[in-house]
């Protein structure tokens, strides 16, 4: 679920894009992206999202339905159930095994190689398919700061990170649990910045350190977050709403509340 949360980020030179606007991307349970899609009167409209993450094993794509009227406004995931969901790249197909726990959550075990093209295939049970595509980022190094650093409340840190092949970048906050079903816990993803260098002055708490990283995202993942706010993003899947991208995150830094 995308819940919205607001802090500042100012891009480093050269970046021309001012960021205002975080986002926390969040996997509870069965709890993504909330009831962010319109309610259909009959048709039930299929839902997709899906990121593959470079160098994790585990990939999880969620796939649901939109509402009708009569079952009411509420948060949380409305599971399409029994779908295929197959990725494919050249001679490979990777089949997405639905959670039995789960449904709508379908899993598969492989590591996404850096600048392949994979594509995505859904088909539900009533015959609705969806198609989609994502090349995977090369992956950044975060430069700036050198080693875990402190900083009082409130005050601004200078994040610099390498180029790499990538359609943009976001700051992360959070971490990546390694060897995780589910990979993502909590990251605060900002406007996509073209440049590599950012300050940020997110909110720190005393005796709560912060992981900060950079993570480098594909053409369809980096129009899915310029769009989101504005409403529901039809156009990154033939078929369905919803986004099927690509992102590799770099290392972290440990940011402490100096004393």
């Amino acid at each position: 679920m995308l819940r919205k949360i607001f802090g500042s980020l100012s891009p480093g030179a050269g970046s021309g894009s001012t960021l205002v606007a975080l986002g926390t991307l969040v996997i509870a349970g069965c709890d993504w992206h909330g009831a962010r899609y319109p309610t259909e009167a009959t048709v039930h409209a299929m839902v997709v999202h899906g990121v593959l993450v470079s160098g994790v094993e585990a990939q999880e794509i969620l796939v649901e339905r939109t509402r009708s009227v009569g079952e009411g406004f509420f948060r949380g995931l409305t599971p399409l159930e029994g779908a295929k969901v197959e990725v494919t790249t050249g001679d490979e197909t990777h089949v997405f095994r639905e959670d039995a726990g789960n449904p709508g959550v379908f899993r598969a075990r492989f590591v996404p190689r850096v600048g392949e093209r994979y594509r995505l295939h859904v088909t539900a049970p009533d015959g609705q398919r969806a198609e989609g595509h994502a090349v995977i980022p090369g992956t950044p190094r975060l430069l700036v700061p050198m080693a875990d650093t402190a900083a009082r409340p409130g005050d601004d840190f200078s994040l610099h990170w390498t180029r790499v092949p990538a359609a943009g970048y976001v700051v992360v906050r959070g971490t990546l649990t390694a060897g995780a079903a589910t990979p993502f816990r909590e990251f605060v993803y900002a406007h996509v910045i073209q440049d590599t260098t950012a300050r940020t002055g997110l909110a720190l708490l005393e005796n709560q350190p912060r992981r900060f990283g950079i993570a480098a995202v594909d053409s369809g993942f980096a129009r899915y977050l310029r769009t989101e706010r504005g409403g529901p993003l039809h156009a990154e899947l033939g078929g369905a709403y919803g986004l099927f991208g690509a992102v590799a995150f770099s290392n972290e830094r440990r940011v402490m509340v100096a004393r």
